[in-house]
């Protein structure tokens, strides 16, 4: 959430660092200040997730994610590739 201006807090946990690299200064001004929610399809406009898929379809698509990298990737590098 960035609803830490409605409830008096500053932005912490490093959001106001990391937000405006992902989805750039102005809408991460937007969301800080404003302290609006965002839903899923918004997230995925802002860059925030790569796809939406619908609550019945998450497991199968999630698996098939999975099975992708595991058939197609080599353990090392996604080791080294999750570490940086």
């Amino acid at each position: 959430t960035t609803a830490f201006s409605r409830r008096g807090l500053i932005a912490e946990y490093g959001i106001s660092w990391i937000l405006p690299r992902i989805v750039g200064w102005s809408a991460a001004q937007d969301l800080l200040l404003s302290g609006r929610t965002f839903y899923a399809e918004d997230a995925k406009e802002l860059g925030l997730v790569k796809e939406v898929v619908a609550p019945d379809d998450l497991m199968p698509r999630a698996l098939a994610y999975a099975d992708d990298m595991a058939r197609n990737c080599a353990p090392s590098s996604l080791a080294v590739i999750k570490r940086q």
